[in-house]
């Protein structure tokens, strides 16, 4: 029973941990994040031009993105450009 439980524990995180877009933003691991998001998401080339344009737009203004995910960033940026169109 206890192997049980332990393989479905290890199951529920290997799944909820697969994500790349639901990893925290963190600057020292931009680079090897963004190259996991780029080939394991689904992304549009747009889509990867907007949320890299927002992480250099928050640095630029001193923006705090520490504690967001990445996919809390890309939504935010999509947010951002929509409030702008209208």
């Amino acid at each position: 029973m206890r192997r049980h439980l332990l393989i479905l524990s290890l199951i529920g995180f290997l799944t909820a941990c697969s994500d790349p877009l639901d990893k925290k933003y963190n600057e020292e691991t931009l680079v090897e994040d963004a190259k996991e998001i780029k080939e394991m998401c689904d992304l549009s080339e747009e889509e990867v031009q907007l949320m890299a344009g927002w992480i250099v737009r928050a640095r630029m203004k001193d923006l705090k993105l520490e504690g967001k995910t990445y996919g809390e960033i890309l939504e935010e940026a999509k947010a951002y450009r929509e409030n702008k169109r209208s």
